[in-house]
């Protein structure tokens, strides 16, 4: 083999040999999705019919078995509900729904950000805190708490989701962020969610496309301490870094500060914030059915992402070395590599954006511009 690479030869047939060796191994994937679809069907039929659109798309994106291990762990049924919060919501009343492990610092920050903005009933999949965070949480009257002992993945983490969701109920709205995640939009310092709910529900709109955007300070990568005022120091952004495509299936956002300083293009856009119904599958980037993921034209919300804190570097390194994330936890070895080769590198460039307000975020440029004017509108 190291002769015929030798030759001009292999060079031409490379990149079909690879086309070829990727087929093989998305074909197989495809069909194992399929088996496992059909061996269990009978977990699988409440939303079957969206979980196959997913499984068809999927298999052509990626060669992994990251369907098959939501099936696998959907099937456990793992996840045991604690404690349920007797919270009586109104229709237009989301139930914040976050897994979450060893993150008591960040995650009181989270209850008191949802409470601000008026949500009234939080729920939190614990994966086996060490940290305090499952007994906080077990105390707090509006906190619906379940756990599971299952080691997480991407995959494993949405079959969660949907486990607690079959017990908290459908046909109702859910907010989905991670535990670092804080879901915003223009106003919202005036405008509850629940209003801003009622908006949705009169534009027909049922899933809302709210972008990561990453939070950074002016010190070094991972030099800012978490328990101090985290959120106040990580208050710059990016503007003008993003892009936005649409796929057939979805829309995708590339870009921001991870791309400008690490060259990453991982996947942006998520859709937090869903009317759920039974039949639908929830994933974080896109949900199926696909036509809900075109309901805004761009940015409808946004999540203000922190996570290049001091406690996120050893995290990380956890993350790198077990590979439990997306695409073995390549985006988490990027980070380690260049923060090891440049210590002192800061993402605060010329053109941060300082958020001051809300409204500062209507500068990003993925924004559904005709959307927030319609919003502005409304509640002036």
């Amino acid at each position: 083999m190291s002769i015929i690479k030798d030759t001009e030869l292999y060079k031409k047939a490379e990149p079909i040999i690879k086309y070829a060796v990727n087929f093989l191994a998305v074909t197989k994937n495809a069909r194992a999705v399929k088996k496992a679809i059909k061996e269990n069907s009978e977990y699988l039929k409440a939303f079957k019919k969206a979980f196959r659109q997913r499984s068809r798309v999927m298999s052509v994106r990626i060669t992994n078995d990251s369907l098959r291990g939501f099936v696998e762990s959907y099937r456990k049924k793992n996840v045991k509900a604690i404690k349920i919060a007797d919270v009586k919501l109104s229709d237009n009343e989301p139930i914040m729904l976050c897994p979450v492990k060893d993150d008591l610092t960040r995650i009181k920050e989270h209850v008191r950000h949802y409470r601000q903005i008026g949500v009234r009933h939080l729920a939190y999949i614990d994966n086996e805190s060490t940290d305090g965070t499952f007994e906080w949480l077990s105390e707090q009257g509006d906190v619906s708490l379940f756990t599971v002992s299952e080691t997480f993945n991407p995959a494993r983490k949405l079959a969660w989701m949907r486990q607690a969701a079959d017990i908290l109920g459908f046909d109702r709205w859910y907010l989905k962020p991670d535990s670092d995640e804080f879901f915003v939009y223009p106003s919202i310092e005036t405008i509850s969610i629940s209003r801003y709910i009622e908006h949705l529900e009169t534009k027909n709109i049922d899933a809302v496309l709210a972008p990561m955007i990453d939070m950074y300070s002016k010190d070094s990568v991972f030099s800012s301490d978490l328990e101090h005022d985290f959120r106040q120091k990580h208050c710059y952004f990016d503007t003008d870094t993003y892009t936005r495509r649409t796929v057939f299936y979805t829309q995708s956002i590339t870009g921001g500060p991870r791309y400008r300083a690490f060259a990453l293009c991982g996947e942006l856009a998520k859709y937090p914030l869903v009317k759920a119904k039974e039949s639908y599958f929830l994933s974080d980037h896109d949900a199926c059915p696909y036509k809900l993921n075109f309901q805004t034209k761009g940015a409808g919300a946004f999540l203000l992402h922190y996570k290049f804190l001091d406690y996120d570097y050893d995290k990380y390194l956890k993350f790198a070395k077990s590979g439990i994330h997306t695409k073995d936890s390549g985006d988490h070895k990027r980070y380690i590599s260049t923060h090891k080769e440049n210590p002192q590198m800061s993402l605060y460039c010329s053109s941060s954006q300082k958020l001051t307000s809300s409204m500062d975020l209507l500068k990003i440029n993925i924004c559904d511009d005709a959307f927030f004017n319609e919003l502005a509108a409304v509640f002036q």
